[in-house]
């Protein structure tokens, strides 16, 4: 097990030192050379270190870049395939000092049959020799296990300064991942308020437009044949329609910069449980509104392709401009319908993809141990948020309280008619079987002098007989909730 390390110069500024290892060539290097390995390895933890806290203190936004961020990911993942390699070395290593210490017990146990007294009738000579030569073999399985044991505990060391390493690369790869996501947030956020104002005004020249038309129309309405009344009535609605659709492309570009955001946060470094869990309500919500527009456009589509073909089957009576008009307010919405639809997609794949990262955070964090804060700030932490500790259980009991309330609220009758009836065949079944173990237990009870197969089947029944109401129990709520909160539906207006 080879564990020297050729340590790299100072690091340059603006990039995390990166530790190279280096296999030496030498089949068994000297304690020494690995002591003053480990020794070098704990420096540079220490200029790490230093290093890392004196660029975090300045580091702003507007310094990260996506090359930042991937040299930081590149270093984590190059010390994380480091300390897998020591933990298979460490591993390896203690199998090899299980494997002496059973070698060296088992000579320890020949050496003891050749020192028995009962045997000096044999070849005193021979067994002098053999004596010897098992001592021989006792003295160098002690040296190899005592070298084993120094080797597992440099690996050790080895394994304690790299995982220290790798926590204070995963800090820094932490605080520029959450800077570069901020920086990008920013950003979509100022690309969001330029597109959202460019379309309002769009919006604003449709509904003026509109007002002109709607004007037009009143004066001159006496003048034009009905045609032209119907292809103005119908320019003015469509004017109309297409500002409605401004706005909800706004709507739209808002929400496709908040799922941008939470897919961000999906795959972001320094996520915790909080922030996933607040981030899958938020998507929830996200999704909730999406699905009100996708149904609203639905409507209208069903609409305007109704009055399309109403006006194709006119069409001798009205104006050929007209059905231009209807044909492409019509081609707008489905566009508009079709961006519904993929941010819709994309939706569920972001809540598959943090569904999955919160439940690895919460799992992580349950079988993660922390220790006690040194600091004085982390003992306030502590303390308010043991502090805050029974109002969080409150408040979850109370929405646990409320989610079932709804769902009683929401129950149909056939739903409480199939809970009752489903309590009553329980209590046909499980009572005859009750009064027959009872009676089954007390006749075996008599019995004298009972065989095994008796005694046995005594002990059956009366189980059964002790049991069956708490089966009953909980064999009740099987069943399941008798009201589903899924099935309400129904369209809404367009969520602000």
């Amino acid at each position: 097990m080879l564990i020297t390390l050729l340590l790299l110069g100072p690091p340059a500024w603006g990039q995390v030192p990166q530790q190279t290892a280096v296999t030496s060539t030498d089949p068994a290097p000297s304690l020494e050379q690995e002591r003053a390995s480990l020794e070098r390895l704990r420096e540079n933890n220490l200029s790490l270190s230093r290093d890392i806290a004196g660029r975090l203190s300045g580091l702003q936004a507007q310094d990260v870049d996506l090359p930042m961020v991937e040299q930081a990911r590149v270093e984590v993942e190059a010390a994380r395939l480091q300390e897998e390699e020591l933990q298979a070395q460490l591993a390896a290593a203690r199998e090899r000092i299980d494997s002496l210490q059973k070698s060296l017990f088992e000579l320890q146990g020949q050496e003891q049959l050749l020192q028995n007294p009962a045997r000096d009738d044999e070849d005193s000579a021979q067994r002098a020799q053999q004596l010897q030569a098992l001592g021989r073999s006792l003295a160098q399985r002690r040296d190899e296990l005592e070298q084993a044991q120094q080797q597992r505990d440099i690996l050790q060391e080895h394994l304690r300064l790299v995982q220290q390493r790798l926590a204070l690369l995963k800090q820094w790869q932490a605080q520029v991942d959450t800077l570069y996501r901020r920086q990008q947030e920013l950003s979509r956020q100022q690309a969001q308020q330029a597109l959202a104002e460019a379309l309002q005004q769009q919006r604003q020249a449709h509904l003026a437009r509109a007002v002109v038309l709607a004007q037009k129309l009143a004066k001159q309405r006496d003048g034009l044949s009905e045609a032209r009344q119907q292809r103005l009535e119908t320019e003015i609605r469509i004017l109309e329609e297409k500002a409605d659709l401004l706005q909800l492309q706004i709507r739209l570009a808002k929400l496709d910069n908040d799922l941008q955001d939470l897919a961000a946060l999906a795959e972001a470094v320094a996520a915790d449980s909080q922030a996933l869990g607040a981030a899958l309500v938020r998507l929830r919500s996200l999704r909730g509104d999406l699905q009100i527009i996708h149904e609203l456009l639905q409507n209208k589509l069903d609409h305007y392709r109704q009055r399309e073909a109403m006006t194709a089957s006119r069409e001798g009576d009205t104006d050929p401009g007209t059905l231009r008009l209807l044909q492409a307010l019509i081609a707008d919405m489905e566009d508009l319908q079709n961006q519904v639809r993929n941010q819709l997609s994309r939706a569920e794949t972001i809540q598959e993809r943090l569904e999955v990262r919160d439940r690895e955070t919460r799992r992580r964090a349950l079988l993660t141990r922390e220790g006690l804060p040194t600091e004085l700030a982390g003992w306030q932490s502590l303390l308010a948020e043991l502090v805050n500790a029974p109002q969080l259980l409150f408040h979850q009991v109370l929405l646990s309280l409320a989610s079932m309330g709804r769902s009683m609220a929401d129950a149909r009758a056939t739903d409480w008619l199939g809970l009752l009836l489903m309590e009553i065949a329980l209590v046909a079944i499980l009572y005859p079987l009750w009064h027959l173990s009872r009676r089954l237990a007390n006749r075996l009870r008599g019995e004298e002098e009972p065989h095994f197969a008796g005694r046995l089947a005594f002990a059956a029944a009366q189980l059964l007989s002790w049991n069956l109401p708490g089966i009953g129990i909980a064999a009740a709520p099987l069943r399941g909730d008798p009201g589903d909160p899924d099935r309400a539906g129904g369209s809404g207006q367009v969520p602000d």
